[in-house]
């Protein structure tokens, strides 16, 4: 009996251990591991450059305010070999690198000093005209560069002109053209004389502090600034 009864014990242990098992989860976890490459992609580094050359021609950079290549006689005249050469060109050359004219804008600028701009201001003279062939330029305004240099280099033509205190014209024609000597005058709102019999003053005492005023400008310079950009700049 007593075999027996442990045969059951056992037995009931057994059963109860098998029944308990049944009421708790053991999870082990397994590691699973896949690789998935991507790729950098980086812009290369590509230098376009541009290398701007500008040249006056010998004797080419002079603007002369002088008399006329026709001057002949009057009671003003004029001394000296020298005459009125109003228009000087710049040679202006590119030289590319990894780059073509289309890549660029160009800005050309006049600049001139106080001598020149009270000059200006005065209607002695007026601003040059900048053209590049057929095409004038606004100082200081971009363009496509490729609009102006189509064979790697332009020449650029500054021209200046007289202005309206003398009629426009050189001041040998306009001053001989218009007036005798002792004529009576008065400065008009543009700056140049008109007869007027009422006045004290005469031609030649106009045409005297005019020239001499317009004498400033002698020896003094003017710059020519030429500034090329990427167009995505």
């Amino acid at each position: 009996m007593k075999k027996r009864t442990l045969g059951l014990i056992i037995a009931g242990v057994a059963a109860a251990s098998m029944i308990g098992t049944g009421f708790a989860a053991w999870v082990i976890t397994g590691n699973a591991q896949e690789t998935a490459n991507g790729q950098f992609n980086v812009d290369v580094v590509e230098e376009k450059g541009i290398t701007v050359t500008p040249t006056f021609a010998t004797g080419a950079d002079q603007i002369n305010f002088f008399g006329p290549s026709d001057a002949t006689t009057g009671w003003l005249t004029i001394t000296g070999a020298t005459r009125e050469d109003l228009e000087a060109d710049l040679g202006i050359a590119f030289t590319y690198s990894n780059a073509q004219a289309s890549d660029f804008n160009i800005k050309i600028t006049f600049t001139g000093n106080d001598a020149y701009n009270t000059a200006v201001s005065d209607n002695y003279i007026v601003a040059p005209v900048l053209t590049v062939g057929s095409t004038t330029l606004t100082s200081g305004t971009a363009v496509a560069l490729d609009s102006l240099d189509t064979t790697g280099s332009i020449s650029l033509n500054i021209k200046f002109g007289w202005g309206s205190a003398f009629g426009g014209v050189n001041p040998y024609n306009f001053y001989n053209n218009n007036f005798a000597y002792g004529d009576k005058v008065t400065k008009g709102t543009n700056g140049a004389p008109v007869e007027d019999t009422s006045s004290n003053t005469t031609i030649q005492e106009v045409a005297k502090d005019d020239l001499t005023a317009l004498h400033a400008l002698d020896q003094t310079q003017f710059t020519i600034t030429i500034e090329v950009t990427p167009k995505n700049a």
